[in-house]
């Protein structure tokens, strides 16, 4: 396995099994080197890998043939998200069949908003009246869990609502999202959860057939109850788009 470095500088030490530094002599092992003292351009090369130990910083681009391993913690990304697996539930959403894996974000939403965490052995929820960022209280950017907008927008159809989510590098929500924010709805200090119908789902229900009528579908609830659910039309043999009112999650 050939990993090349070309690294400027960096915080830690590279603890490395007998390698071989190019250029020197054959067999001679490289064992914990400051990783600033690599000269940009080296390739360690050796069958027993390379392990960072601690905080690594590296400010130039790293290019590695082989497997890059995490054993603990998984990969954080910008946002503040924790990637622990490459697994896509079979619907592509965070609300799919597979263990349910969405993170909070690290961000300012542009209006007032609820965090829903799962931790500490219970549900935990940040109110935020106004547009401010998901850091501080008892929610934390990667901890599980979703935000939710507090207020529904005006009904629009289903790829509208979802543009409308998209320019805030939002979502629609998922229905187990949908749901338990309706039911604790006084509690995590949401506005309007039924009374209407509001999208409840990124993933449309490729076909559906209802009173002679077929076409693709999406999930919608709220409503006469958090438990009222039907499927609205995206599009029917009988030329139907339909409208909902929405609030935006991620």
């Amino acid at each position: 396995m050939l990993h090349r470095l070309s690294v400027l500088a960096a915080i830690l030490t590279i603890s490395a099994t007998p390698a071989l530094a190019q250029g020197g002599p054959e067999g001679t092992g490289i064992q914990n080197i400051p990783f600033e003292t690599i000269p940009s351009g080296v390739d360690l090369v050796g069958p027993g890998g390379i392990t960072l130990d601690g905080a690594t910083l590296v400010t130039q681009p790293l290019t590695v043939q082989g497997i890059i391993e995490s054993t603990t913690g998984g990969i954080r990304f910008p946002d503040g998200t924790v990637q622990t697996t490459a697994a896509v539930p079979l619907n592509a959403g965070p609300g799919g069949s597979a263990l349910y894996d969405n993170r909070i974000p690290d961000l300012t939403p542009d209006q007032a908003y609820s965090e829903v965490c799962f931790k500490d052995g219970r549900v935990q929820v940040d109110s935020h009246p106004v547009a401010e960022a998901t850091a501080g209280g008892s929610c934390e950017p990667g901890d599980l869990g979703w935000i939710i907008e507090k207020d529904e927008r005006p009904a629009a159809t289903w790829e509208a609502a979802r543009v409308q989510c998209l320019l805030r590098g939002m979502r629609l929500p998922e229905p187990f999202e949908w749901r338990l924010s309706c039911v604790e709805a006084e509690a995590f200090g949401l506005h309007d959860m039924v009374g209407n119908w509001e999208w409840a789902s990124n993933a449309p229900t490729p076909w559906v057939e209802a009173n002679g009528v077929s076409g693709t579908s999406v999930s919608a609830f709220g409503s006469s109850g958090c438990g009222h659910g039907t499927q609205s039309w995206l599009g029917s043999s009988d030329n139907a788009a339909e409208t909902r009112t929405f609030r935006c999650v991620l």
